[in-house]
């Protein structure tokens, strides 16, 4: 399960509770805070919409579990490990 906590009080205000079929190992925030990308032991990356809650693209290619992933500076790439 993916789970989004406010800082400042630490209230969870948002929950992916099928963001991967298995244990996810990484995330990242886009730059304007509006998707996450999160990677799994399913060695696949999810990007999921942080309002919708919802999976907006999937990309695997990866052979075994991904380690990091992270947005470039204009959102226009993602890269993982």
């Amino acid at each position: 399960m993916l789970k989004v906590f406010r800082v400042r009080t630490g209230q969870c205000v948002k929950r992916f509770p099928k963001a991967h079929s298995q244990g996810v190992t990484c995330v990242s925030f886009s730059r304007d805070g509006m998707q996450i990308a999160s990677g799994s032991f399913d060695s696949t990356i999810r990007v999921h919409g942080l309002k919708s809650g919802k999976v907006l693209k999937e990309m695997r290619g990866h052979t075994s579990y991904v380690n990091g992933c992270a947005f470039s500076a204009d959102g226009a790439k993602l890269a993982s490990c």
